[in-house]
């Protein structure tokens, strides 16, 4: 979708450079994700649903390699504290993103399950890590899906 820019400028009135300032406790450090919810931009709202980074590598570990476990998320490579990865859990179940459940096969395990709201953010994903292949550095791969 391509936004006409006075659309998307009326969508994102009041806010300076079109994104503007974050709310007070976005730039706490505490863990919390952002929110923008005073916007009616839909690149805003976008970026309160998934827009950090700790969301979108939950997401591409959901998605894409079939993670479902809290520990395995926390393998992830990237190094994700354990209370920045409960909070992203929690605020993603709430918002639908994701679906926590008991595991029968491990009791007081949790697993954690994409919601079709997540399943739509693919074709995302594919195009953030076409962007990244095309211009960021040689190094990057290609991910791919271990078939769960």
């Amino acid at each position: 979708m391509h936004f006409a820019s006075t659309k998307f400028e009326r969508g994102c009135a009041g806010r300076r450079g079109g994104f503007g300032p974050l709310s007070p406790g976005a730039a706490r450090g505490d863990g919390q994700m952002k929110q923008r919810t005073q916007s009616k931009c839909p690149i805003c709202y976008s970026l309160d649903m998934f827009g950090d980074k700790w969301t979108l590598l939950i997401m591409r570990d959901m998605l894409i390699y079939g993670k479902r476990y809290y520990r395995d998320f926390l393998k992830g490579g990237e190094g994700i504290a354990t209370n920045i990865l409960a909070d992203r859990l929690k605020a993603m179940a709430e918002s639908g993103l994701i679906a926590k459940a008991d595991d029968p096969a491990h009791a007081g395990q949790a697993i954690y399950a994409p919601t079709a709201k997540a399943e739509a953010l693919r074709p995302t994903l594919d195009a953030m890590a076409a962007w990244a292949l095309r211009f960021g550095p040689d190094r990057l791969v290609v991910p791919t899906s271990t078939g769960r």
